[in-house]
């Protein structure tokens, strides 16, 4: 004859197991069944943790128990403490054991058999969930991973890049093109898959460690038809898909990643105001290459404290840590900690040492602007550096930064003439919106409103970085040294 009550009770436990925190879920149930209390230790647990509900006393005999069902003496083991029982067995037979400790008032025999039977989608479950664990701590793994791969190749180190991927099977190519795809948290995980489907597996992908919407995708430069592929495949997949955008660069060196991940998030900054919600950078004359060579011996004598620094202690940063970090700050603002993967008191302990050695505020905008400018410069040629420094607002001067700095602020006024009195504003108060706000007596949203116009009349990011304020910044600086403003 059929049991009801039987079936039901495992009907019930078998829906339980079967939910997220069935673990948790089972133990209670047991706990109430029995009408007292249920716990499992598992190998690497310290067993009187768990047992503090039980009275001082019983916990030294109920610790020898576990340690005796743990290591395989006995598959299980029982107390009677006067009116009160403990029921301590092994949950599955694999190492490491997890062990089962019920507690409750009154005999063993009317509850064992339950408990046994409790035992055994207690150990499903477990496994369930420490499986999940090991991929959770390997996707975690092949994550962090991948940001290290980034990080190197953002800063230069290709060789030491190929060397990770290498071991992990995989070889990246000569030449990429950089995309940056952005959607909301929760439907990152499928961009992920729709990526790699995209790319025929044959991309690095890269959850953004700065941005959380984020996902980077370092693609093989291919073909025009198979790059024309990747895109269709990144612009089908974010049409239906609201807060979904693609930004792409151009075909880059490996070695020019960082260059390539600009020019894709400036891309980003078109595609959020586009009708297909994908954009791809599009190129213009860069301030660096206008500089003459002159402009070296300038940039290296601007950060030669920076470039001579050597680290006091072993535990303080050397001069590739500070430029990196420098470079990160430049980029990313306060998130830079996230890209460095230092905390943020770190991060601010390395700004206030950046500004010792260089005798600047990092935090000052037109600081930021030069110390962005050398840079670029260094990282796009070598010149003469033992010559007289050639001053900054000299080489502003020449004939085609002055052209280029018109160009693009003439752009900017001619689509609104309010639009030009803004950005400067804005540049003039540290890129504060809310200060800007105040000076020009209108309301905050109003201001990122325009400031979002510029991004589309520029085609460059300006609100979030890596973003062109720098270049801005400097473009005022050139005219006004022709014009200087009333």
């Amino acid at each position: 004859m059929i049991d009801i009550a039987e079936v039901g009770r495992r009907e019930t436990l078998r829906q339980l197991a079967l939910r997220p925190d069935g673990l948790r879920l089972l133990l209670g149930w047991l706990a109430r069944q029995v009408d007292g209390e249920a716990v499992v230790v598992t190998g690497d647990q310290d067993a009187r943790e768990a047992l503090s509900h039980l009275p001082e006393e019983m916990v030294a005999p109920v610790d020898g128990m576990i340690r005796r069902v743990a290591a395989g003496r006995a598959r299980s083991a029982a107390l009677d403490a006067g009116s009160r029982t403990v029921y301590v067995a092994a949950v599955g037979a694999e190492d490491p054991r997890i062990t089962l400790v019920v507690t409750w008032e009154g005999a063993l025999s009317p509850m064992r058999d339950m408990v046994t039977e409790a035992s055994g989608y207690l150990w499903l479950r477990w496994r369930v969930e420490e499986l999940q664990r090991e991929r959770d701590a390997t996707e975690q793994a092949d994550a962090t991973t991948r940001e290290a791969v980034l990080h190197l190749l953002m800063t230069g180190h290709v060789h030491e890049a190929r060397r990770v991927t290498g071991a992990l099977g995989t070889r990246l190519a000569d030449v990429i093109r950089v995309y940056v795809v952005e959607c909301p948290p929760g439907l990152r995980e499928k961009a992920v898959r729709s990526c790699e489907q995209a790319t025929g597996r044959h991309g690095w992908l890269i959850r953004c460690p700065v941005y959380t919407r984020h996902l980077i995708i370092l693609a093989p430069s291919a073909p025009r038809e198979a790059d024309r592929a990747l895109n269709d495949g990144l612009q089908a997949w974010v049409r239906n898909r609201p807060g979904c955008y693609v930004g792409a660069g151009h075909a880059v060196a490996l070695r020019d990643t960082a260059s390539g991940y600009e020019q894709a998030f400036h891309a980003l900054a078109v595609a959020r105001s586009g009708a297909g919600r994908c954009a791809t950078f599009s190129s213009r004359t860069e301030l660096p290459s206008l500089i003459d060579r002159s402009g070296y011996g300038w940039a290296y004598r601007r950060l030669r404290p920076l470039l001579d620094h050597r680290a006091r202690r072993p535990q303080d940063p050397d001069a590739g840590e500070l430029r990196a970090t420098l470079t990160a700050w430049l980029a990313f603002s306060t998130r830079a900690s996230r890209l460095l993967k230092i905390h943020r008191n770190t991060l601010a302990a390395r700004l206030r040492l950046l500004g010792e050695l260089l005798g600047d505020d990092v935090h000052d905008l037109s600081t930021c602007a030069e110390l962005d400018l050398a840079l670029r410069i260094l990282d796009r040629r070598h010149g003469p550096t033992e010559q007289d420094a050639v001053p900054l607002d000299r080489l502003l001067a020449a004939p085609e930064v002055l052209h280029w700095a018109t160009a693009l602020l003439d752009g900017i006024s001619r689509a609104d003439a309010h639009l030009g009195v803004t950005l400067r504003t804005w540049l003039d108060s540290d890129a504060n919106v809310a200060a800007t706000a105040t000076s020009l007596n209108l309301s905050v949203p109003a201001i990122r409103k325009r400031l979002l116009r510029i991004e589309q009349i520029t085609e460059r990011s300006l609100l979030n970085g890596p973003s062109s304020l720098y270049d801005l910044r400097l473009a005022f600086r050139t005219v006004d040294q022709q014009d200087p403003p009333v």
